[in-house]
């Protein structure tokens, strides 16, 4: 895949991610104090883990053809 293509992939997940989170926001949430939960703030920001895990699952499908 070319850089120009990451790049434009990546924008179109961090535009559909801002829309996203959004809408996540607005759900009502559950607490649960029984399960212990992670507190550290990620370094990748969510559209960026997305795109990788996205990026990754489409390699193995074209390849697999």
């Amino acid at each position: 895949m070319l850089k120009d293509k990451v790049t434009e992939f990546y924008v179109e997940m961090d535009n559909f991610y801002i829309e996203f989170a959004k809408m996540i926001e607005n759900r009502p949430k559950i607490k649960d104090s029984s399960v212990k939960r992670r507190n550290r703030p990620s370094k990748l920001s969510d559209s960026e883990m997305m795109s990788i895990y996205l990026r990754l699952i489409y390699s193995f499908i074209n390849s697999s053809k």
